[in-house]
Parts: C-alpha cells; sequence; structure tokens
C-alpha cells in the first residue's frame, strides 16, 4: 500500500498515489507560490499582532489554517496590484 504523507489515505498503486491530488498536497505545492508567500507573511503578523504568542507561526500552521483561503486571496489581490 502507498500512502500521501499529506492526507493519510492508502493506494494500491503507486501511480494513482503519484496523481492523487489532495487539498493539503496542493497547498504544499504552492508554497513557493509568489502569492501564497505574501499571504503567509500576512499571516504571521496577523498572528504577531493580533496574539501574544511567542511562538512564530509555520507554514505547516498556515496551511492547515481555516484562514488559508482568506489570506490566499489576499495575497492575489496585493500580486495583482503589485504591492509588495
Amino acid at each position: 500500500m502507498f500512502k500521501c504523507e499529506y492526507c493519510k489515505k492508502s493506494f494500491k498503486r503507486e501511480r494513482t498515489l503519484s496523481i492523487h491530488s489532495c487539498e493539503p498536497k496542493r497547498r504544499y505545492m504552492q508554497k513557493e507560490s509568489r502569492h501564497v508567500q505574501l499571504a503567509f507573511r500576512s499571516y504571521q503578523l496577523f498572528y504577531k499582532i493580533g496574539t501574544n504568542s511567542k511562538k512564530e507561526k509555520t507554514y505547516d500552521d498556515f496551511a492547515y489554517s481555516s484562514y488559508y483561503n482568506a489570506f490566499v486571496k489576499f495575497g492575489s489581490y496585493c500580486v495583482d496590484l503589485k504591492i509588495d
């Protein structure tokens, strides 16, 4: 059995696993995109200002967050307007 490391789903063939595209895997694959990087930095700043937490948020925290889509839309908006 072959197991997806992102969603933990099992597959009988390696080929099926290689073409499998779950939401956590898609989010990880977009990690290097400009709009996702801006979204991640905005997410970190949001938590730094909004909470007194000393621990900085990681990309995994961001990818599994319920705020992911909202921040990615914001990142896309910033890229479209050429805001850095």
